[in-house]
């Protein structure tokens, strides 16, 4: 079953400089990374993007925002919510590249996406753990927390059509908490934890 995108799903928006973006991430291993980096530079050629890579050490998929800063009591709630969380591994697949049309020149994301949702059954479970534990703790919820799982490859002013590509899959065993540098293209990992067998 596909799932039509619209304005009113949630996507990544380009950085803006001088602010850190503290969130839970899937990151993919190495390997995956790379055959997706590969994979995104042979698009970006068919297509003619102009747009910059994303590059491989900062492919993700976003779980869950928790603030706009990095403040000591922010990262200890983070960390604490994380360490609450308690999911079994799963497997993650993208079958399916195309942009979002999000109607702002050069802003487009170009991403890896599902043909069925059902496909990231487990991706669904954890953010759905992480938004009760995030509740929980007290933090302020992002006023669009609604979930739509994908992988950005670059941005830009060009829209790709939805394509069918190789499954790229992987089966996740850890989170991420991100410190996103916005605007430096700089993540920094501020720990993981396990996703049980």
């Amino acid at each position: 079953m596909s799932h039509q995108l619209s304005l009113l799903d949630p996507v990544e928006v380009p950085p803006v400089h001088g602010r850190h973006n503290l969130f839970f991430a899937l990151m993919p291993p190495p390997a995956v990374a790379e055959q997706v980096n590969l994979a995104a530079v042979q698009l970006r050629r068919a297509h003619g993007l102009t747009g910059n890579l994303i590059g491989a050490d900062r492919l993700h998929v976003s779980l869950h925002a928790v603030a706009p800063d990095v403040s000591p009591l922010t990262v200890d709630a983070a960390r604490f919510i994380a360490a609450r969380v308690d999911s079994p591994r799963f497997e993650v697949v993208f079958d399916r590249v195309q942009s979002f049309d999000i109607h702002r020149a050069g802003t487009n994301p170009v991403v890896l996406w599902h043909s069925d949702h059902r496909s990231l059954t487990g991706l669904h479970r954890l953010h759905k753990l992480l938004h009760l534990e995030v509740r929980r703790a007290g933090l302020p919820l992002p006023a669009n927390h609604g979930f739509n799982p994908h992988m950005t490859l670059l941005y830009d002013r060009q829209i790709v059509p939805a394509q069918a590509i190789e499954p790229v899959r992987w089966t996740a065993t850890e989170f991420a908490l991100i410190d996103s540098h916005v605007g430096d293209g700089c993540y920094e990992c501020l720990g993981t934890w396990p996703l049980h067998p």
